[in-house]
């Protein structure tokens, strides 16, 4: 009875370790790096620049 109670035990703590290492191999996935929040803040000023260049252009052209 005592060994039943023992792999009980250690089965439980093994699951736990697996939820655990499951959860955060999630977050790792799930997160973003600061380059990569940055790399899309420089793409969108890119884009909001040209588009303002072609709003220039287009009203001296006119």
């Amino acid at each position: 009875m005592l060994a039943a109670q023992l792999e009980e035990r250690m089965r439980k703590e093994e699951e736990e370790k697996e939820a655990q290492a499951k959860e955060l191999a999630e977050k790792v996935k799930s997160s973003k790096t600061a380059s990569d929040v940055q790399s899309a803040r420089e793409r969108y000023l890119a884009r909001k620049r040209e588009k303002e260049q072609q709003a220039e252009k287009e009203k001296k052209g006119t």
